[in-house]
């Protein structure tokens, strides 16, 4: 029943390749799903990063179920302020820019930004927030549906959260969500978690506790009415895995190499962690979903334990992190395990690390993908997880076990 629901999508915001060849290209993938499936929708877009501007450069393709897309992060420089991955300069040092367009409210560009891009654009904000300025776009989309008789799709949208004001954040998703209802295409905001999320928490907020309601009626749904989850409250040890992960936490793998939770060469039990060939910053953990507050075990004389073997020197950075919200950087405190503690022996060993040795590293803030230096404001009762990371150095080559990890006297 499913199935119906299943939708393909060639690549997403292609760039880097001209109109003529990508055109070529994605005809040739449209033929070649439909050799083995005739039934479900295919999604195309044009390059530019699916640019409106370059939907018109498409051809006529002959295939009669085909869904056309554009993203739409109109004003850039409001949806992206925080951005520290667009341009030169980025926007890392811009907040503060209202929506709609308000003079009193309007921020400086900071002395980096004094004569690039960034100046322009916000010397030139009240324009392009503008309702006319706006809805061009929009309104090239809707005639490029009619003239074609395709539906066209607005893939992403969406505004970052960090450097914005929620207020301003939900004025732009109701004009925005309006303004692609009145013109009949449909929508889906980047992303559900993350940066651009639904969730007050930047990663895997709780649907029932963590949603941003009013961005979430701003784009025309209804959300549940929220209740208060407060963080579990340890006053023992626990296991984190053993076998498998605690049936009370969400697991989570980013990066490349080769990683499973289901590896039959144990320490104890039946399966261990396997973890091989990862890059620089790859990580594992353990989220705990409402939050943990270990204030009393990181004083009271508890350790992290875990057994891990490898047959080549490793080093890898043990933390437990902070939430990531409006309210709260991801504060980070650590401990970083190298060969003094974990000899390249390919034996199984015991590591034992003392809550109370851990030391406070920083912050990545992933909305705004920027680091912040240690402040000191690390909090053992806003635990948001538990990670094992390729802090300081790639592990290709490596292959690393985990198994019986747990908080312990």
């Amino acid at each position: 029943m499913g199935l119906q629901y299943v939708v393909y999508e060639i690549l997403n915001e292609p760039h880097g390749i001209s109109d003529s060849r990508w055109a070529e290209v994605q005809g040739m993938a449209i033929d070649t799903i439909r050799r083995y499936d005739q039934r479900h929708a295919i999604i195309v877009g044009g390059t530019d990063y699916n640019s409106i501007n370059k939907l018109s450069a498409l051809p006529r393709y002959s295939d009669s179920n085909l869904i056309y897309t554009f993203h739409y992060y109109d004003p850039f420089i409001f949806t992206h302020q925080g951005a520290g991955w667009v341009g030169n300069p980025n926007l890392t040092s811009l907040s503060g820019i209202p929506f709609p367009y308000d003079s009193r409210r309007m921020p400086r560009a900071q002395t980096e930004l004094s004569g690039t891009w960034v100046e322009g654009a916000l010397n030139d904000y009240q324009r392009a927030a503008s309702p006319q300025v706006m809805n061009e776009p929009l309104d090239r989309a809707a005639a490029f549906s009619r003239e074609r008789n395709v539906p066209v799709f607005c893939g992403e949208f969406g505004v970052l959260i960090g450097n914005s004001l929620n207020e301003d954040r939900v004025r732009w998703y109701e004009y925005v969500t309006d303004a692609l209802d009145k013109r009949k295409i449909s929508r889906t905001n980047w992303d559900y978690y993350g940066g651009f999320g639904l969730f007050n928490t930047n990663g895997r907020g709780d649907f029932n506790s963590d949603l941003n309601t009013a961005v979430a009626r701003a784009m025309g749904f209804s959300p549940p009415r929220q209740i208060t989850k407060r963080p579990a409250s340890f006053r023992a040890g626990f296991i984190v895995f053993d076998d498998y992960p605690n049936r009370d936490l969400d697991v989570y793998y980013w990066g490349e190499g080769e990683f499973s939770y289901y590896e039959s060469n144990s320490a104890d039990g039946d399966f261990a962690i396997s973890w091989r060939n990862a890059a620089r910053y790859n990580a594992f953990g353990f989220i705990f979903p409402n939050g943990a507050d270990l204030r009393e075990l990181s004083g009271g004389g508890y350790y992290i334990e875990f057994k891990a073997r490898t047959d080549k020197p490793a080093s890898f950075d043990v933390r437990f992190i902070n939430h990531e919200n409006r309210n709260s950087n991801p504060w980070r405190m650590k401990y970083t395990v190298d060969e003094s503690m974990l000899a390249p022996n390919g034996r199984w060993q015991t590591i034992r690390i003392p809550l109370n040795r851990m030391s406070e590293q920083g912050a990545w803030v992933s909305a705004t993908e920027t680091w912040l230096s240690p402040k000191g404001e690390f909090k053992w009762d806003q635990i948001n997880r538990l990670e094992f990371a390729a802090e300081s150095r790639d592990l290709k080559g490596v292959r690393l076990y985990f198994d019986s990890i747990k908080i312990t006297r």
